[in-house]
């Protein structure tokens, strides 16, 4: 039997259990790659082409699963973006070699769903936006770094950029990062990901001071404590002064914070650490690209 925080990290897609069920009817768009059709949920905030969000999922979650549990689906439609949730096949996103498994090409694939979404009406020129989980962040990140003009802002929740990249020129956007101190999968100082085979990021600071240089920010950062309903976990919320304009750097820094999305439901294993209820990680990310 696989320890517990293996069994915790292999059941993350159970991460959201409990929380509210996807507001709006989905759609399914079929997108063509050389390994097949792959079916992608689009959930409408309007008619027409509008702002949207991309969600990619964490290790071992799926698009559905994402749309029904992050509150990422309903976030968007109160801001009137679409929210577009692909899946990773084999369960996650192929970001590069220390994933292990078959290589879909996951670059391609999204690549081409992005341009689908423009082509078919859906997005918006220009107005495509993404935030990742997890491993979905460490995808966002290799996306970004690879494809510079893909995206109006970036966010990542419990995700850094991945140590193969740590000289990336990041794209000047707005970006939204929220991590918890105390992840055991995701370290927040950098180094292993705690599941054999996945890797090692930079952690959060060494990711931070990529976005500020992308942005051009200058100063020291201006850090609000958010109120607190009590637990084990607070929340400082940090901005950085003079950047450039249309960017912005957002940091929620989870004191305490597990490999939990905040403002979900805690998950089933509780070695994935502790849950913050004073943020809605969903509505941080969205306030910020509805800016």
């Amino acid at each position: 039997m696989a320890p517990p925080l293996l069994r915790a990290i292999l059941c993350a897609a159970l991460l959201f259990t409990g929380a509210s069920v996807m507001a709006q009817t989905p759609e399914r768009l079929t997108v063509q790659t050389p390994y097949g059709a792959r079916e992608v949920l689009v959930l409408r905030g309007g008619a027409g082409p509008r702002p949207t969000l991309l969600v990619l999922h964490g290790a071992q979650g799926t698009g559905e699963g994402a749309a029904r549990t992050t509150g990422f689906a309903e976030a968007a439609a109160r801001r009137g973006f679409n929210a577009v949730f692909p899946s990773g096949i084999g369960k996650r996103w192929h970001y590069g070699p220390a994933v292990r498994g078959p290589d879909p090409d996951d670059f391609t694939f999204l690549r081409t769903l992005a341009a689908q979404l423009v082509s078919q009406g859906i997005a918006a020129p220009g107005k495509l936006y993404i935030a990742g989980i997890s491993n979905g962040g460490m995808m966002t990140f290799a996306l970004v770094c690879r494809y510079r003009d893909m995206f109006a802002g970036v966010a990542t929740v419990i995700s850094s950029v991945p140590s193969g990249l740590s000289q990336c020129a990041l794209p000047s956007v707005p970006y939204v990062l929220i991590n918890g101190t105390a992840d055991p999968v995701m370290p927040f100082a950098g180094g292993a990901i705690a599941r054999g085979g996945a890797g090692e990021v930079i952690g959060a600071e060494r990711t931070l001071a990529l976005m500020t240089r992308a942005n051009g920010c200058s100063g020291n950062p201006v850090s609000q404590r958010l109120p607190s309903r009590g637990g084990p976990t607070s929340v400082i919320r940090m901005t950085w002064p003079g950047c450039r304009p249309g960017t912005s750097v957002t940091f929620y820094r989870v004191e305490g914070g597990g490999h939990t999305v905040p403002g979900t439901a805690p998950p089933r294993m509780q070695a994935l650490g502790a849950t913050n209820e004073d943020l809605n990680a969903a509505d941080a990310v969205m306030d910020v690209f509805a800016h």
